[in-house]
């Protein structure tokens, strides 16, 4: 599986973004929504916390939707695409969100609601795909899939050759 470099130009700007270059900077974890959304309205709950109320998630060609949530040691970052995403894009800031090690996110999508518990023992950069699938009787369906990748896992993928 291969990471987009656009995907890695948004995560280091948003890791830039958040943090100081002098300060010592925790993550917590990335979420990232990713492929196969179409102008779907989207919510977003993490731990029962209101973070997205309602956003236009539409996948671009990169594969991404550039709609992101970023938690650090500093508090918990909303971005989201403007015109110019990550330059032009906007962001809010949030109260942490305690967990240990799991995190339940619920996202609403047209107001279909899913919601998944996710070990971030597992890795911390998690990605939130809606693509079609074909179920047994045939029908195509529409699947909230996450990927999940750790730090060390990412990295190693991004290193030049």
């Amino acid at each position: 599986m291969r990471i987009n470099g656009r995907l890695i130009i948004l995560l280091l700007t948003t890791l830039l973004l958040t943090s100081g270059f002098q300060k010592k900077v925790k993550y917590d974890f990335a979420f990232l929504i990713g492929n196969c959304y179409k102008s779907d309205t989207l919510r977003i709950r993490i731990n029962g916390i209101q973070v997205i109320d309602s956003l236009i998630a539409k996948t671009d060609s990169t594969g991404y939707a550039n709609i992101s949530v970023l938690q650090s040691n500093e508090g918990l970052f909303v971005f989201w695409r403007a015109e110019e995403f990550p330059f032009g894009g906007k962001r809010k800031k949030l109260e942490r969100i305690e967990f240990k090690k799991e995190i339940e996110f619920e996202l609403l999508i047209n107001g279909i609601k899913t919601s998944s518990k996710i070990d971030i023992r597992n890795g911390i950069i998690l990605i939130a795909d809606r693509c079609s699938i074909r179920i047994e009787n045939e029908k195509v369906s529409q699947r909230l899939t996450i990927r999940q990748f750790k730090t060390r896992q990412f990295k190693r993928k991004i290193k030049p050759s």
